[in-house]
């Protein structure tokens, strides 16, 4: 019975203990990466729902060690019109737990953003009944709401080498008249210091 207790009391120091941390990890002042989303739409009061994918460029911006910014663009598809369509973020991170190394790996993001548009016009050619010939001239078009979304969620951050790290996140986004639910998955690169 006393070895019982010993092994029990020992595997469970074991379970509960914390890896020595051999260098710890000073996070990047900067991280350049990209992200992919599911993301599943449900419309308040429509009662319709529709499922769309995205992806896109991130920026990260050490405000201080332990809290991050995160900037992002998503182009959102599949639509049924010419041009792109999406969604701009600013989210910020605070870590709610640190990984063996001292680097933070989950923590609870909140973030406000809106919604984007773009579409390229090409040059329209026509001709009247008289012979004469109306030139409609290219152009782009780029438009944004004011920032009228929030979003709240929790991301997974694991370093895989000295400069990348891979992201996983969940987060729910409010307004437009609609909920979103979204899972994310990207990739970060930033040079890491060890000390």
């Amino acid at each position: 019975m006393k070895s019982g207790a010993l092994l029990l009391t020992f595997m469970a120091g074991v379970l509960a203990s914390v890896p020595a941390r051999a260098q710890d990890v000073r996070m990047p002042r900067f991280e350049f990466g990209a992200v992919a989303s599911g993301l599943v739409l449900a419309a308040v009061g429509d009662g319709g729902g529709l499922v769309l994918v995205g992806g896109g460029p991130t920026v990260t911006v050490g405000l201080t060690r332990r809290i991050r910014l995160d900037v992002r663009a998503e182009v959102l598809g599949p639509n049924e019109e010419a041009g792109l369509y999406g969604l701009y973020e600013a989210q910020v991170r605070f870590p709610l737990r640190q990984s063996p190394d001292g680097a933070p790996s989950i923590s609870v993001s909140a973030g406000v953003g809106g919604l984007f548009s773009y579409h390229r016009f090409r040059e329209y050619r026509t001709t009247r009944r008289d012979g004469s010939i109306v030139v409609f001239p290219g152009y782009r078009d780029l438009r944004a709401t004011v920032p009228r979304l929030v979003s709240i969620g929790v991301i997974n951050q694991r370093i895989v080498s000295r400069r990348a790290s891979a992201i996983f996140g969940a987060d729910v986004i409010v307004g437009e008249g609609a909920i979103v639910a979204r899972a994310t998955a990207g990739v970060s690169f930033g040079a890491r210091r060890y000390r």
